[in-house]
This record gives C-alpha cells, sequence and structure tokens, in this order.
C-alpha cells in the first residue's frame, strides 16, 4: 500500500470534517423549517460534490459500495428515471450500469449544474425535483430510437437520463447515506 502524502492526509481530514459537520448540520437544521429545502440542498451539494470529485480520482464503486436496489430500500425512493448513458460514441448509446455510484454521479450532476425545482403539492408537500441533463446533439439527433426504447424524454439540447422528485425527509436520507458512505470509504483506510 503506497504511503499517502501529508498533503493527502491534510485532504482526507479535511473531507472527514467537513462531511461530519454537515451531517451535524442536516440532523440538527433541517427540522420542517421554511429553511430546511435550502439548507438541506446546501448542505447535500457538500456531500455529493465532495465524494464525487474523489471518488473520480479513485474507484467510485468503492467509495459507494452496495447496490442500487439497496439504496434505493435504505433511502425509501427510487428516481423517476434512471437510464444512465456514460457517453455516446461511434452512432451508439453506451448505457451505464445502474449502481450507488452512477445514482450519485447523476445526482451531483443535476445539483451541480442546477437542474433542479421545487414543487408543492395540493397536500402543501414540498419536493424537490433534479434531473441530470446528457447534453450531446448529435447522440439526441442521431440516436433517437435508442433512447426513446429506454423511455427517455428529450429536447433539441438536452436527454434527461436521471430525475428524482424527493420530499425533505427523503432528501436527508439520501444527504446522510452518501456521507455515511464516503466516511466508511475513507475512514476505514
Amino acid at each position: 500500500m503506497a504511503t499517502k502524502t501529508i498533503e493527502d492526509q491534510k485532504l482526507v481530514a479535511f473531507y472527514i470534517d467537513q462531511i461530519k459537520k454537515t451531517k451535524e448540520i442536516v440532523n440538527r437544521l433541517s427540522d420542517m423549517t421554511e429553511f430546511s429545502p435550502t439548507l438541506l440542498l446546501n448542505s447535500l451539494l457538500s456531500l455529493v460534490i465532495l465524494p464525487c470529485e474523489d471518488a473520480k480520482k479513485r474507484d467510485g464503486k468503492r467509495i459507494f459500495p452496495g447496490t442500487y436496489k439497496d439504496l434505493i430500500k435504505k433511502v425509501g425512493v427510487a428516481p423517476v428515471t434512471f437510464q444512465p448513458i456514460e457517453r455516446y460514441a461511434n452512432g451508439e448509446i453506451v448505457w451505464e450500469k445502474k449502481s450507488v455510484y452512477a445514482f450519485v454521479r447523476k445526482l451531483r450532476n443535476g445539483i451541480a449544474h442546477q437542474n433542479l425545482s421545487v414543487h408543492v403539492d395540493v397536500d402543501r408537500v414540498v419536493y424537490i425535483c433534479i434531473v441530470n441533463k446528457f447534453t450531446n446533439k448529435t447522440c439526441i439527433e442521431e440516436a433517437k430510437a435508442q433512447y426513446q426504447e429506454k423511455g427517455l424524454r428529450a429536447t433539441k439540447s438536452y436527454i434527461i437520463d436521471f430525475e428524482i422528485r424527493l420530499t425533505i425527509n427523503q432528501l436527508k436520507k439520501v444527504a446522510l447515506y452518501i456521507a455515511d458512505s464516503y466516511l466508511k470509504a475513507i475512514e476505514g483506510e
């Protein structure tokens, strides 16, 4: 096993501290108050961006272990749409396997690119909708049958390959799941 440099150790310590403090904020302050949606989105942004950026450098499957089905059972909500596109190459869509890492990455992309909206239903329940937009105009034009076969919607600019609608409590569960997975991975090293 390679020895970590002092800079690597400082970075890991920063991640651990940031995630633990964010978890504390989510647990303590994310009750159903007028600020809870904003607080949770800001916290989730921190919890998703840091691990995902680090996971790109490592094996994301190690950071977010387990199966996609187990994740859905644990957080209690499934995406409305989840047919993750990895890339478009040689006239074909390359589909990514449904995994926890793909879920977190698509969620991260939706939040980071501000592809989210807030909705209130007739019972005054607040939902946050997060989508990932796969943008490749050639793919949209040439591979229409491929993504339509998977039930994906498209505009002239993008294909939606991930969409999830979350209540505040569900968003909290997702945020804490991501935080706990990441802490377990980096503290267990």
